[in-house]
């Protein structure tokens, strides 16, 4: 995704493999090779990997993507802000990466994100607006609704 020449952006193949492989590998420290492991797993010191560098290698892969998209956009559409938000934004090594990545190629552009307190998923949300609407009986019928996950985001 990160050399894709777009803003999109799904996590879940990755997430699927990485449940593959665990559920194949069954990672422990004592038990895997270092050499049988996705690029990127292996860390600094001499031990095998952990489930912690396991975890740590997943993690870093989804910042890579969302800041190189972040300032791809950035770098296209010139903002005077980049607002980080949602869930997503009470990481911290995504955020510190960011900050960091904004800092030094867009000095001109400001990064802002909630306190911690205030980052949770839009989920709560969207569940009272529901909520709200179907009081009213505005909404679609269930047995209406035709999902389709390769549905883009509005331009």
């Amino acid at each position: 995704m990160i050399k894709d020449d777009n803003f999109d952006f799904s996590f879940s193949g990755l997430k699927t493999s990485a449940l593959y492989w665990l559920r194949d590998h069954q990672l422990s420290a004592m038990h895997v090779s270092p050499f049988n492991l996705p690029a990127g797993v292996v860390g600094q010191t001499p031990e095998n990997p952990t489930i912690n560098d396991f975890c740590a290698s997943f993690e870093q892969a989804i910042v890579d993507v969302l800041v190189a998209k972040t300032l791809r956009a950035a770098e296209k559409f010139k903002p005077k802000t980049i607002i980080l938000a949602g869930g997503v934004s009470a990481n911290n090594k995504l955020r510190e990466t960011l900050e960091y990545e904004v800092k030094k190629q867009y000095p001109i552009s400001n990064i802002q994100y909630p306190q911690l307190k205030y980052c949770m998923d839009n989920a709560a949300m969207i569940a009272v607006a529901g909520y709200y609407h179907a009081l009213k009986k505005d909404f679609t019928s269930w047995q209406k609704i035709q999902a389709d996950p390769n549905w883009e985001l509005a331009r």
